[in-house]
């Protein structure tokens, strides 16, 4: 007899595999289900599939090949179109399998028509920015904490203030949580002062929001007053190893390089009072050979590095070394005269060569 014609309890493991199951490592259209990973952001993180039971990370590598899954991913979770894929940010998850293809019909604005594979081999984990991404981040005065400051929202378009309707100490809790800021301590009403106004958030109703975007409301606000919010933790103290050089220090913990940019090290050096970053510091070349330290990953938005994403993790990158414009000292040979020495990065006193040697006249 056919195996399509026995039923199912007189057929062997095998025989009902052969009948029932999709092929090993691939997944049918029809049953795929996407998110971005929990994080401070909205429409903005890193790419997990359902599928199996299961969710899986996605490697970088199948969101670059395949435009028309990006852009399926984005219109599944309204989160407009796909903007661009991302390296992974943050910690590792303990599972085991990745999804190391998507497949998608071209033009198709869902994940019903797409397919994926899964595989035990590791690679490279990705990351996804949609068109409708937007991030809040606290506006400090200079000088002042991380985690305090009038709350502005960033978007691909021009940076909003976030209203004060609406906010309780519930959704005060939420955000200063997802700033990686600890407990609410406080927040006010401040006026305008002719900035736009942007959202309104409540929190009432929501069964445990995993961000403070699950609490965001479709209404514009109409209380014309801003947010300004307190966070209970002074958090993100920024320093160098040495004065005005050396390396980044974050709540005296190393950073990673993974995710650094040469604006970043500028920040580092106006929040030590060091003024600008001088050169980039070749001291810390070597690769960190696995060591945990923070991650970094700033839009340019932020005031403070503290302000920016962070996340302790694996590096496997070297770490972050600066050398800022107040690291530099110069001395003469003479007391009140001679030639001119630079301190270098080792100590030693180095003299300065004539311009013209330099321009070779």
């Amino acid at each position: 007899m056919a195996v399509h014609n026995l039923p199912p309890w007189r057929m062997n493991k095998h025989q009902r595999q052969r009948l029932t199951c999709e092929p090993p490592g691939t997944t049918t259209a029809g049953s795929l289900k996407a998110r971005l990973a929990v994080s401070r952001d909205h429409c903005f993180g890193n790419v997990e599939m359902f599928s199996q039971g299961q969710w899986r990370p996605v490697c970088k590598d199948a969101l670059d090949k395949s435009a028309e899954a990006q852009a399926a991913i984005c219109t599944e979770l309204n989160c407009g179109k796909s903007v661009e894929s991302l390296d992974f940010f943050g910690p590792l998850s303990s599972v085991k399998q990745f999804v190391s293809k998507l497949s998608c019909p071209t033009g198709s604005n869902s994940l019903a028509s797409c397919t994926t594979t899964v595989s035990e081999k590791s690679c490279p984990k990705g990351g996804l920015k949609c068109s409708d991404w937007k991030r809040l981040v606290l506006k400090s005065k200079e000088g002042g904490r991380a985690c305090e400051g009038m709350v502005f929202m960033y978007s691909k378009d021009d940076p909003k203030v976030v209203s004060s309707q609406g906010w309780t100490q519930e959704e005060g809790q939420r955000l200063c949580q997802d700033l990686g800021c600890g407990s609410y301590q406080n927040h006010s009403e401040e006026e305008p002062d002719g900035l736009t106004m942007w959202g309104t958030f409540n929190c009432s109703g929501v069964d445990k929001p995993g961000n403070i975007w699950e609490c965001m409301r479709s209404e514009q606000a109409t209380v014309n007053k801003r947010l300004y919010l307190q966070c209970q933790e002074d958090k993100f103290k920024v320093s160098l190893s040495e004065g005005c050089r050396g390396q980044v220090l974050l709540d005296k913990q190393k950073v990673c390089s993974r995710h650094w940019k040469p604006e970043d090290s500028h920040r580092v050096c106006m929040q030590t009072n060091c003024n600008n970053s001088f050169i980039e510091d070749k001291e810390t070349e070597k690769k960190a050979a696995g060591v945990t330290a923070l991650h970094v990953n700033c839009l340019g938005s932020e005031g403070q590095l503290g302000q920016c994403m962070v996340s302790s993790a694996t590096c496997e990158n070297p770490l972050v070394s600066v050398f800022c414009i107040g690291a530099i000292k110069f001395n003469t040979t003479e007391k009140c005269g001679g030639r001119i020495q630079v301190l270098d990065r080792d100590g030693n006193w180095e003299m300065i060569c004539p311009l013209t040697a330099v321009n070779g006249k």
